[in-house]
């Protein structure tokens, strides 16, 4: 089977529609209230999901959870849901993406958040 880029698509976990919004997307998240968002991509080979706030690839920790599976709703497509437990205003907003990576290409999705 021949080989494709991938393509991302980002979705809130909350179900809140992004389409309409021109990319980088600008998202809320509620101070101290578990938010969540799952990075999909579509493409062959399968291709490695990464979060990134700036230039920095994010991690699990106490705060922050990561989480890689294939969703099977969508095929079976990898998935990377990034979780924040209790977001803080000071240390959870800024300048994230998404970026996919295969043999073919790279896919990058950038976003906002914003804690209130």
């Amino acid at each position: 089977r021949p080989g494709s880029k991938p393509f991302v698509e980002f979705v809130p976990c909350d179900g809140s529609k992004v389409e309409k919004q021109k990319a980088p997307y600008q998202l809320r998240m509620r101070e101290n209230v578990p938010a969540c968002f799952r990075c999909r991509s579509f493409g062959f080979p399968d291709a490695r999901i990464t979060f990134r706030k700036g230039d920095t690839i994010l991690r699990k920790t106490r705060d922050l959870h990561l989480d890689s599976h294939h969703a099977l709703a969508f095929g079976g497509v990898p998935e990377l849901t990034m979780t924040f437990w209790e977001p803080e205003r000071r240390r959870d907003s800024g300048d994230y993406s998404c970026e996919a990576v295969n043999d073919y290409g790279v896919a990058l999705i950038n976003f906002t958040l914003t804690v209130v």
